[in-house]
């Protein structure tokens, strides 16, 4: 483990294509992810009279389902400096441009409206005539015009699933069993959902349904507060349940809830907690995104907060920070200046690395120490 509280391991790695699996035991379930890793073999491709082309450097890889004005991107390697294309089934041929020195070629083209591809796998073309060099890729493209499957997050062991920016990339937001998500595309094992008109994200196609029926749009309604022992618990209503994400202000005085999907139409709000939240504010952030901003009494801290859906409403469990570290720094901590000198420090960096997500993974941080709290409490 990393003294920042992040976990680091080496492995080996050879020319091919595999994939590493991580996985981190919460209180919750056991969180995994998984990044596939491709590892090109060593040396130039070969060379001779005809062009050859490396069969496994052909690209696309898996099979992918587009949307009018999505990018068809094929790659593949080859004897470098000679003129070279691709095309999808018996359609038109694209030209591709030599991208690096060892042979690398790259060629896009977008998905016109209306157009229909069914099941195509995709031919390459290195060199012209009868030198020429062709190859046929085994990944399917389909395109369609059809209206789109609607996906519905299904129930884990985790309490959550994770929807990433890209097929094999980093987490995006962690949309929670029952929410619906609108399918715009597919790249083998992953489909690309919508989370607004301007942001779209892949969730793995095992952990969802798809099913036919209307786009995903939910209505806010009634904000309430409640005061609780440990803090307060703020209650959104919402129409249905939509992918969200919640970001914690810089001095953990505030937090903000972004609802995707959404259209805010809440005109009452209840605050029985006055003593740790001071209120909260809401607006229309974009067109389908609706922003939720709780911000606490100027003396409090943000401890912690962990989601869930509670009937109709986005259920949000605040914890407040403990009064001896909202009063401020000890004088016996003062002389306890890094980690290495400073027990308690290691022991909590040591218990959040255990319970919670590294930073990177923006994973919904349950009720506990933040990350910045122990480091104000022994400095």
């Amino acid at each position: 483990m990393h003294p920042d509280g992040g976990f680091l391991a080496w492995l080996p790695v050879s020319a091919g294509t595999f994939t590493f699996r991580g996985e981190l035991a919460l209180s919750s379930g056991t969180a995994v992810a998984e990044r596939r890793i491709l590892v090109p073999p060593h040396g130039p491709p070969a060379s001779g009279k005809v062009p050859d082309i490396d069969p496994a450097s052909l690209f696309p890889r898996s099979d992918l389902d587009l949307r009018a004005g999505d990018w068809l991107v094929a790659r593949m390697r080859g004897v470098p400096g000679r003129p070279a294309r691709f095309r999808a089934g018996k359609g038109p041929w694209q030209d591709m441009r030599q991208v690096n020195a060892s042979g690398l070629y790259e060629g896009a083209r977008q998905i016109a409206a209306g157009e229909e591809l069914d099941g195509e796998t995709l031919e390459y073309e290195l060199g012209k005539g009868w030198g020429g060099a062709k190859a046929r890729g085994t990944a399917r493209v389909s395109a369609s015009a059809r209206d789109s499957l609607v996906a519905t997050v299904k129930p884990s062991t985790a309490g959550f699933s994770s929807v990433k920016t890209g097929p094999s990339n980093g987490f995006l937001v962690f949309p929670l069993p029952g929410t619906r998500l609108l399918v715009t595309g597919r790249d083998g094992g992953s489909v690309r959902v919508r989370l607004s008109n301007t942001l779209s994200g892949w969730i793995e196609a095992k952990d969802v349904e798809l099913s036919s029926g209307t786009a995903p749009r939910a209505v806010t309604g009634t904000i309430g507060v409640a005061k609780t022992d440990l803090g307060a618990t703020v209650k959104i209503g919402v129409s249905e349940k939509v992918a969200f994400d919640a970001e914690p202000s810089a001095g953990l005085d505030a937090l903000t809830v972004r609802l995707y999907g959404a259209t805010g139409h809440t005109n009452w709000g209840i605050n029985d907690a006055p003593d740790f939240v001071q209120e909260v504010r809401w607006k229309q952030e974009s067109s389908d995104v609706v922003a939720v901003t709780i911000l606490l009494r100027p003396d409090e801290r943000l401890w912690g907060w962990w989601p869930t859906y509670d009937g109709g409403s986005l259920r949000l469990e605040l914890r407040r920070a403990p009064a001896s570290t909202r009063a401020g720094r000890s004088p016996a901590s003062r002389s306890c200046s890094t980690p290495a000198t400073c027990p308690r420090r290691r022991a909590r960096r040591a218990r959040s690395a255990r319970r919670r997500w590294t930073p990177t993974t923006r994973s919904p941080s349950r009720p506990g120490p933040a990350s910045s709290a122990p480091a104000r409490s022994c400095s």
